[in-house]
């Protein structure tokens, strides 16, 4: 035993030893680079999901040109990218900046240089990100800087509202209670044939955990929360002051809709996929990201619908919705740290930023460019929509993906009762952030 403790330990020292290394060559490299002067900034290379089309575009801004900003850029797919991610860093082909998901940054915050408190403070990162955008910050500094927004909203059918003689779409969320019955029809075998909502259920709603962290985020539980260890830790089944747990509220509210017995009964397993649904207009009301605007135009040209910020709690302490954020992130395996910061800050400035928001069809992440609200009525509302945005660090999508699905059928099915699925939940989704210190 004594021979095996003392070879752990010199093995953890020199681990120990080449972690320093990188982390201090990295914050070298911060300190090193100002750009400008007499040395010409470099190309770097640049991953994301956006487009070619839409990167090209931005690469020809006539303000990045003459600061000199140059980059490559290689297009990956949602499906793939993690994966990509990963085996590029471990070839040793690592790119110099990522457009980062939020919800990846938990899982793999290890694998990316964190910009010091000296090139980024907090009270810079603050005054010009939105709230939502600090899932990108730490206590020893910012894992990158946020540029983007995809915020979940409502899509709504004008004529399916105007058939029921109603002007506006729900505001908050009580309403579907009062208009369920007036839009759910029945068939001659008494299946729905068209409805108000798609809620209650998981495999054939899309988006079904983003709309679900947002009714728990607005009901007032962060979902995951930082202790005074440093450590992100579960909040799930905390009461956060009120009598009874937010998740609880919210899970409730959800699962109601799918119960036949409740008059506002508008979901079951047997309908098509929510969006599909919409689009066939057999459902009123989709919550679905901005980013899919384009995709519900195209699938449906015919297709009356409108856009509104995502329904809220009446009388809720503040306005919330749920939402995807991207950030530009810095691989600590790239070659070229300085430059890359040098080109992310260049990017994610007021001065540059508009432009890749525009092109790109989704909000900025300043507040500064958020406060002018663009012409255009779907931007307008996806603007104001991203204001509101909150986001939670999640330790792995897949696996929680599969924790919201447990929660949600272990109720419709009647298995467990509703505090009971909460506290699930919450050991589970615990014993995925611990995996993540190991």
């Amino acid at each position: 035993m004594p021979f095996f403790t003392n070879g752990m330990n010199t093995f953890q020292t020199i681990v120990l030893g080449i972690f320093v290394f990188f982390l201090l060559a990295g914050i070298a490299a911060f300190a090193l680079f100002r750009g400008g002067g007499a040395g010409a900034l470099p190309t770097v290379l640049i991953w994301g999901t956006l487009p070619n089309q839409t990167m090209l575009q931005f690469s020809q801004d006539e303000g990045l040109q003459k600061a000199g900003v140059k980059f490559e850029y290689v297009q990956k797919y949602s499906d793939t990218f993690e994966n990509d991610f990963v085996e590029a860093l471990a070839s040793g082909k690592s790119p110099d900046l990522v457009i980062f998901p939020h919800d990846l940054l938990l899982k793999h915050q290890n694998k990316l240089a964190v910009i010091p408190l000296k090139n980024l403070s907090e009270r810079q990162f603050k005054d010009s990100f939105i709230e939502g955008g600090e899932v990108f910050f730490t206590s020893k500094g910012a894992l990158g800087f946020p540029i983007l927004v995809d915020p979940l909203v409502m899509y709504w059918n004008r004529s399916m509202f105007s058939d029921k003689g109603i002007a506006l779409p729900p505001k908050n969320w009580d309403e579907f209670f009062t208009i369920a019955p007036k839009f759910n029809e029945k068939n001659k075998a008494g299946n729905l044939n068209k409805t108000i909502v798609a809620l209650g259920e998981t495999l054939n709603i899309a988006n079904f955990k983003d709309i679900l962290s947002a009714l728990i985020i607005q009901a007032g539980s962060p979902i995951v929360a930082l202790g005074a260890d440093g450590k992100i830790s579960s909040v799930f089944n905390q009461s956060q002051g009120f009598e009874n747990p937010p998740a609880e509220a919210a899970l409730r509210f959800y699962t109601e809709f799918s119960n036949p017995v409740k008059p506002i009964f508008s979901w079951n397993k047997s309908l098509p996929n929510s969006k599909d649904a919409f689009l066939a207009e057999e459902l009123a009301t989709y919550f679905g990201f901005g980013s899919e605007l384009a995709s519900l135009r195209s699938r449906n040209p015919n297709l009356n619908f409108d856009v509104a910020t995502l329904p809220q709690i009446r009388d809720g302490a503040t306005k919330t919705t749920y939402g995807k954020i991207y950030g530009l992130v810095i691989p600590r395996s790239s070659q070229k740290i300085s430059a890359a910061f040098t080109v992310a800050s260049q990017i994610s400035s007021t001065q540059f930023l508009k432009n890749l928001s525009e092109l790109a069809n989704l909000p900025p992440s300043r507040r500064d460019l958020l406060s002018v609200l663009p012409e255009s009525s779907y931007q307008s509302v996806f603007y104001q929509s991203a204001i509101m945005t909150k986001a939670w660090s999640d330790p792995s999508p897949t696996e929680t993906d599969l924790v919201f699905r447990d929660m949600v059928e272990s109720v419709t099915s009647g298995k467990t009762r509703l505090n009971e699925a909460i506290n699930r939940a919450d050991k589970e989704l615990e014993s995925l952030l611990k995996n993540l210190e190991q």
